[in-house]
């Protein structure tokens, strides 16, 4: 089932980096300033782990802020997020379900690691984050996204349903990705025959 809305975000957010490509670099880096000066202000107001791992850090440059690996991240997860409502024993429940809803809690995108390095992780994204994401990523194809104009498109992605490759193809199901192959499994005559592009 193809989610209309979040098409439509993906549509928009595409068309606002296309506005912002020829910014000049005092517009870029006031825009970057911006937004880190508003996403460190709501890791501070709403993440009890950021308000510690960050006292007395508020204003210091990115390159002077303690690195945060992702055995601590997991560690703290529950202190770390800014959504009270989210708790890492909800989501690891939520990725065994196999009758899951689209969203976690109705609003976030999954993505987890392997933990190929020892340490497998969970992220969240937001609806809005995610359709961001994947502007982005459409943003580097040579074909333009469409909401309505069906294309053929190959795509290789993870075995793994909440790897980010698989779950960017499963959020683009509008017959963009006609055709997903799982990695490892890879087959060109396969991939030519669906005639991307």
């Amino acid at each position: 089932m193809v989610d209309i809305t979040f098409m439509r975000d993906v549509i928009v957010k595409q068309r606002q980096f296309k506005s912002q490509e020829h910014w000049n670099r005092k517009l870029l880096a006031e825009h970057q300033q911006r937004m880190i000066h508003s996403l460190r202000g709501h890791a501070n107001a709403h993440s009890p782990f950021y308000q510690q791992f960050h006292s007395g850090l508020a204003d210091a440059p990115l390159d002077q802020l303690p690195v945060l690996t992702k055995a601590l991240m997991m560690e703290q997860f529950d202190r770390l997020v800014t959504d009270k409502t989210v708790r890492l024993e909800d989501i690891k429940r939520y990725m065994e379900n196999q009758g899951r809803s689209r969203y976690f809690l109705g609003r976030y995108v999954i993505n987890a690691t392997s933990g190929s390095s020892g340490h497998p992780a969970v992220v969240l994204w937001s609806r809005g984050e995610w359709a961001a994401t994947m502007a982005a990523a459409f943003a580097r194809t040579p074909m333009p996204f469409s909401l309505f104009q069906k294309r053929k498109m190959a795509q290789i992605t993870s075995t793994t349903a909440f790897h980010m490759s698989a779950q960017g193809g499963n959020s683009v199901r509008n017959g963009e990705a006609s055709e997903r192959l799982a990695a490892g499994r890879v087959d060109c005559l396969r991939i030519n025959g669906t005639h991307p592009g």
